[in-house]
Formats: structure tokens, sequence, C-alpha cells
């Protein structure tokens, strides 16, 4: 398991290393044009102010009180959020604020709209009043964000708004909104508490005086029968007195009645039958004359004005001794009642201190319980209203401010630093994803460790792009073997060598003292297939071995050219006049600069080259060239275009993929891996070889500089 994470590592950074130059450039591009997008984008400021949530009960009419927890706290400063973004409360923000005629927050057109406006599609019809409100109440809304900050009691109100200014008001209007509104709440909740008991007020009120009498009617009526059964006169000449009284009281309440009756009236007579006063009844005649005076005097004259100067006196001498003739009949009254209830209250004293039949005593015990309950009961309704009624003037906020929103001095929208961090993480992991998609699936190979992980097969070589030194008349790349046998291109050939001998070794033992047959394809035309057939059959033949090349590509041979002859056509002659008797020289031609013999071939107008390799009669070349020749190797056409090479690659021994450096596409590589594997034998073994790398590569060993020589 470690071995495969190292190996996933490795993996990891070659990728990275090898596609670095894409990385960078769509890093490069992403993060420019997303700083371009930031940059354009319109900046929004964010403005809060702190409030603070007192849960505790507060009475201002007893401030000595210690404060108690009004239910669940937490619980009442979540719901206190809530209340604050109440529709009610943005509504009051709204008109504070004025926000109705604000660009930002009034109402404006949607995308739809604008495109039928410029399109002058329809005319759009002026919003309602009760629109334009809710258009800016929703906006709103979404500009006001309000939380509890973690589990404390203070409660954050931040705006957001394209104007610094309109943000911090914002913020301030709607958390005073909100504690004006907790205010007049707790102000409406006092007065109905007040108005539902200043009723029960006048019930109780109604309840006592209802006892009273109650009280007293029973002491009146029991009064002979307890003066009989006590023997106690004075209780009759009490109960005689208080009656004289009440009746007393009685007809002075009438007589001040008809007073007030009288002067409301002017009826100067009847105040002065009522009365009986000497002073009045003089005035009143001086009142009569002046009268008739007036009405026989001139209009206009001063008699007259003299006549009106005096009867206004008169009358105003009437109305100050009637009222304080009244002011001392109200004396009078309410010394009749002080006397009267002192008198009932020592009647019902000495009623009750005396020694009474058990049923009178039940009986006023009674309703001295219920007058008791009832005076009691009004005590505390009333003692409760005063209490509501000045509470209501009185009343408190639970929420205050703690901090006012200041305006903001920098935008909170956009964050360039953040964003543009996060765009930079994007722009890096889209070049990394693009170079992995180019490493894995439509990109090139551009190493030896990009093919082998790709296509999962052993890469043998990197044959270098090379050419020839000048002065130096080359048919073909292949010629550098001869001409340059310390290049990077010779060394390469020679490593591939080693590797198809390696595999020779591995998977087949030389049955039969016959010889193995290398076949070399490639997905697509142009990737150094004929290059590398010519330049491994000439690598054998320095190396002593019998070698025989043959170009399997009748569609389109190409040997001849590399090796500078003409081409033939003994080998299509062959291979369709379909002889018994294979003569290899006949066909063949010797390398003029090794001594490799290669079957060159030719084009016929009338003949198919595909079909003559697919025949039995190649079969039988091969199978002569294997036991003429200790190495054999086959050209074979372009797996991508044609199916020669799947029919030749039963005969082969090892085959060669030649893949060219980041040209060859990754899906065309896999193709032609999975054709060849299902149309070779068991036994056989393909390999990968990458062509035509980039020579600075090469030049990059700095350390092995001394063993190449490109002279």
């Amino acid at each position: 398991m470690i071995n495969d994470q190292e190996f996933d590592i490795v993996r990891v950074l070659d990728v990275l290393r090898r596609q670095w130059r894409l990385i960078a450039i769509t890093f490069v591009l992403l993060l420019g044009a997303s700083a371009l997008g930031i940059f354009a984008l319109k900046p929004a400021f964010t403005a809060s102010a702190l409030i603070f949530v007192d849960t505790s009960d507060k009475n201002l009419l007893d401030p000595t009180a210690a404060g108690s927890a009004m239910g669940s706290a937490d619980a009442r400063v979540d719901s206190e959020v809530q209340i604050v973004t109440a529709e009610t409360t943005l509504l009051k923000v709204v008109n504070d604020a004025g926000l109705l005629n604000d660009p930002e927050f009034g109402v404006s057109m949607d995308l739809r709209q604008r495109i039928m406006s410029t399109l002058r599609l329809g005319q759009q019809a002026e919003p309602t009043a009760v629109e334009k409100v809710m258009a800016a109440q929703v906006k709103l809304r979404q500009a006001v964000r309000v939380f509890r900050n973690g589990l404390t009691f203070l409660i954050t109100i931040s705006a957001t708004a394209d104007d610094p200014d309109t943000a911090a008001n914002i913020a301030n209007l709607l958390s005073r909104a909100y504690i004006r509104a907790q205010l007049e709440s707790k102000i409406a909740a006092t007065q109905s508490s007040r108005d539902i008991i200043q009723g029960r007020v006048a019930e109780a009120s109604a309840t006592v005086i209802e006892t009273e009498e109650a009280m007293d009617d029973f002491i009146a009526s029991s009064i002979d029968r307890i003066v009989a059964q006590t023997g106690r006169t004075d209780l009759e000449q009490m109960r005689s007195e208080l009656e004289a009284l009440n009746t007393n009281r009685d007809v002075l309440t009438a007589q001040a009645d008809a007073v007030q009756q009288g002067l409301a009236a002017l009826n100067w007579q009847a105040v002065t039958e009522t009365l009986q006063s000497e002073t009045l009844e003089n005035l009143r005649q001086r009142e009569v004359t002046l009268q008739r005076q007036l009405a026989n005097a001139t209009a206009g004259s001063q008699t007259e004005i003299d006549l009106r100067a005096e009867l206004a006196r008169v009358v105003a001498n009437l109305g100050s001794d009637t009222n304080s003739q009244l002011s001392s009949l109200r004396v009078q009254i309410s010394s009749v009642q002080a006397r009267a209830a002192d008198l009932q209250l020592q009647l019902r004293s000495s009623v009750l201190s005396s020694d009474l039949p058990a049923a009178i005593v039940t009986n006023i015990y009674e309703l001295q319980q219920t007058a008791e309950l009832a005076r009691s009961q009004y005590q505390i309704l009333l003692s409760r209203l005063k209490d509501l009624e000045a509470q209501s003037f009185l009343q408190v906020a639970d929420s205050r401010v703690i901090s006012e929103a200041l305006v903001p001095e920098r935008p909170s929208f956009p964050d360039t630093r953040l964003l543009l961090a996060l765009a930079g993480i994007l722009a890096l992991a889209v070049g990394v994803g693009l170079a992995y998609l180019r490493e894995n699936v439509i990109g090139g190979f551009t190493s030896d460790v990009q093919l082998s992980s790709v296509l999962k097969m052993p890469v043998v070589s990197s044959v270098p792009k090379q050419r020839a030194p000048e002065g130096v008349k080359s048919d073909s790349l292949a010629d550098l073997l001869i001409s340059l046998p310390f290049s990077h291109f010779s060394e390469a050939i020679r490593r591939l060598q080693v590797g198809v001998d390696q595999a020779v070794r591995r998977g087949w033992g030389g049955a039969g003292h016959s010889a193995p047959v290398i076949l070399v394809g490639s997905a697509n035309t142009g990737e150094g297939k004929t290059t590398l057939s010519l330049s491994l059959a000439r690598a054998y033949a320095l190396a002593g071995k019998k070698t025989l090349l043959i170009d399997c590509d009748l569609r389109k041979p190409s040997i001849h050219a590399h090796l500078g002859m003409p081409a033939s056509v003994k080998l299509l002659d062959f291979l369709t006049d379909g002889g018994e008797k294979i003569d290899l020289e006949s066909v063949a031609v010797t390398d003029r600069l090794t001594k490799a013999r290669v079957v060159i071939g030719a084009r016929k107008a009338d003949v198919h080259g595909g079909q003559v390799i697919t025949g039995e009669v190649f079969g039988r070349l091969v199978r002569a060239a294997q036991a003429n020749y200790e190495i054999v190797v086959l050209d074979t056409p372009p797996v991508g275009a044609v199916v020669d090479a799947l029919h030749l690659a039963q005969y082969a021994n090892v085959i060669v993929i030649a893949t060219r450096y980041a040209v060859t596409s990754q899906r065309d590589a896999k193709a032609t891996l999975l054709a060849l594997t299902d149309a070779k034998r068991d036994d056989a073994e393909i390999m990968g070889v990458i062509t035509q790398v980039d020579q600075s590569k090469y030049n990059n060993r700095r350390k092995y500089g001394g063993y190449y020589n490109e002279d």
C-alpha cells in the first residue's frame, strides 16, 4: 500500500512537471479574467448596529425590586431577532428612510421587462402605491441581516447598500424602529390591562356600596328586635337621630339642586324662594325695578346706558350671593352626611358590641365578611389601576442600542483579496484538471513515463528529433546510426535494440532455431515508424546479426526512399504469383550502409497491396525469412488507417508501437494498443517508443553530456 502511494505521488509530480506550461497559462488566463470581473463588480457597503436585550422585568415605580428573568432568556432573545425583521418594522423603515424613491430600493424593471421595453414589445404599467411599498419592503428584507451573537444577549443588525451613508442610516433606523415598536407594544399591553381593571374597579365599587347598604338595612330592620332583647334604648335614640339626619340631608340636597337649576336658568325668583334670603330678595326686587325702567327708557340715551350698567351690577351680585349661599348649603350637606356616617358607624359598632341573639350575630357576621371582602378587593383593584396608569407613562424598552452603525469606509463586497485568492485556487485547480485531461485523455505523449503510465505497457526508448550534420548527404534520419554513432539518436536506437532483445529472451526461446520477428507499427502516418524500422534493422546488422527488413506497407511503400533506391515490384510479383519456391535473395537488396538485407516494395495499379499482404504466400515468406535470418523486422502500415498490421501481428514475437512526441493522441494510441493486443500471439510482447522527441529534453542531461558526440 505504501509503495502504491509513493508511486501515485511520483506520478502526480511527473504530470505536473510535464504539463506546467499548460497549468501556468490556464492559471494566468483565468486569474486575469477573474480579476477583471472582480474589479468590475459594483461595490456594496455594510453597516452594523449592536443591540442589547435585557430580559429582566423592569418596574420604575419600584426601582429597588430585583429584576427577574421573563421566561426563557434564550427563547426571548431568539424571538427578538424575528421581531426586528417583522413586516411592520420594515415598513416603518421604508417610510422613515424614504426608500420608495431610492434608486436602489425603489421599483425597478427586471430583466424580462427591460428586454420588453428595449424591443418595444409592450407598454409597462405604472406600479401602484402598494406595489411600490411591497417592492421596497422585499428589497429591504434582502439587504438586512439580523442575527444573535452566539449565546449572548446581543443582536447585530446589519444593512447592505450601494451607498455607505444609506447602509448606516438603514441599520440605525431599523434598530430605532424596533426599539420604538417594542416600547409601544409594552405601553399598549399596559393600557389594555388598565382598561380591563378599570371595568373591574367599577364593579367592585358597586359591590362595596351594595354590601354596606345591605349591612345598614339589616341593622335598621333589626333594631326593634335588638332593643327588645337587649333593653338598650340608646340604640333606638341613635336610629331616630340617624333618620332625622338623613331626612335633613335629603331636604338640603333637594334645596341645593333647585338652587343650581335656578342659577343655571337665571331664574332669580325661584332661587330667592328656595333660599329664603332677604338679601337676595332685595336684589331681585331691584333687578325687577331696573327692568321696568329700562323698558321705558329712550334707546341710546344716557339713561338707558346707566340703567343697563346698574342692571349688570345687580345681576352680578345676585349670582355672587347665590353661589356663596349654595356653597354654604353644600357645606351643610357635607356636615350632615359626615354626622350621619359617624352616627351610622356608631350605631353599627354599638349593635355589634351588644349581646345579640345567635341568628342576628350570624347574619351580621356574614354581611360584615362580605363587606370586608368587597372593600379588600376594591382596594386591590384600585391600587393596581393607579399603578398601571402610572406605568403606562413610565415604560422603558427592554432593548437598547449599545453601538450605532457607523458609515463604513470600505466596501464589504467584493472582498477583493478573498475573491482573488479563491479565483487563484480555482484557476490552479482548472489548470491541474486540464493538465490531467490532456495527460490522460486528449493530449499527446511527452515522456516515456507518461506513455507507460497511460497505456500500461513498457516503453523502452525515446528517440530524439535530430538532423544530419551539415555537409553530410542523408536520405533518412536512420543514416545517423552510421554518420553519428555516438549521438542521442543512435543511443536511443541501441536502447530500443536492448529492449527488444530482453523481450525476445523473456517471451520466446527461439524454438526451431527460427529468427524472432519484430513488428514495427504506429497509430497514424508520419510518426517515424519507417525510420524506426530501418534504424533497428541497421542496429542489428551493425551488431553482427543477419538481418532482414521487409517493407510490408505495399499500399504506400517508403523504405526504398530512405535507402536512396528506386521502388521495386519484385515483392508484389512474388506474392501475386503465389509460387511455392521462395527465393528471398531474388527479392531483397542490401543496405548500402550496412549488411542488412531489405525487401522493398512498390505500388502497382492492378494489384491491391492489402490483399497480397494478408494472403498465405506472405506467411510462407515470413517463415522463410525466419529460417534464413537471425532477425526479421516488419515495417507495417498504420493501424488506424488499414488492417494490414493486425493481420501481420500473428507473425510477430515483439511488437514495437511508434508514438510521435506530443502529436499522437491518446485515443488513437489506446485504440492501436487494444487492436494489436487482440491480434497478437499470446507469447508476443508489446512495447512502446516515443519518436521525434524535442532535442532540448536531451540537452538537459548535463551530467551525461560527455558520453554523446553530435559532431
